[in-house]
């Protein structure tokens, strides 16, 4: 039955273009309507980025976005978050990394009653500046806390769509009750000709209260 339907519908379609084609009209189709075949997609890199003073003795300068750089949650014992560290761009154009961008993210291992996770990001476009993102945890009541990656979970996403590259389990680390995830660039895990664009490192944490 459904291939007929899928005729009929064909036909009638077929019958409703035919006469807007006869009457001089042009056909709508909602959200099409006057876009353009080809459209260059510009990147989406924010205007708010600033040099970060926070951090002393570096020899290349860091940039971050106040907005939301440093931002504090306080989070619950046993619970699962999902993080995103990154540069939040406009949703209109493609995503601010490329595949040659190196991602790197620390994970504190011990136990404290603040934590302080940081991405850093080495972008071609804004060397020999590097980028930071970081979020602070805090437990209720002045809680001693730890944080327990959860493994496997380390992705490369935009902000705007549903496009992701998972890391593989290579790119993480673990030293002095660490864990480093670390990955220089993802041209060798896509496809010579496809590119990759990104805006964040997905991980996920498990909060532990001691």
């Amino acid at each position: 039955m459904e291939p007929k339907r899928n005729n009929r519908n064909r036909a009638t379609s077929s019958k409703t273009s035919n006469r807007h084609k006869k009457a001089g009209k042009i056909v709508y189709f909602p959200g099409l309507h006057n876009r353009p075949v080809i459209e260059k997609a510009e990147q989406g890199v924010p205007l708010t980025l600033e040099l970060c003073t926070d951090i002393a003795n570096d020899d290349t300068p860091t940039l971050v976005d106040r907005e939301y750089y440093g931002t504090a949650y306080i989070v619950d014992d046993e619970k699962t978050y999902t993080l995103r560290l990154g540069i939040h761009s406009s949703g209109l154009g493609i995503a601010a990394m490329d595949m040659d961008t190196a991602v790197a993210c620390v994970i504190p291992g011990m136990p404290d009653k603040e934590q302080y996770i940081m991405g850093l990001f080495f972008i071609d476009e804004l060397y020999p500046a590097k980028y930071m993102d970081s979020v602070w945890f805090k437990a209720r009541e002045n809680q001693s806390f730890r944080i327990e990656y959860v493994f496997g979970s380390a992705v490369l996403e935009t902000s705007h769509d549903s496009c992701s590259l998972p890391l593989s389990n290579d790119s993480v680390k673990v030293k002095d009750d660490m864990v480093i995830i670390y990955q220089d660039g993802v041209r060798d895990k896509i496809p010579n000709c496809c590119t990759f664009f990104f805006d964040f490192l997905r991980i996920q944490i498990k909060v532990i209260y001691e």
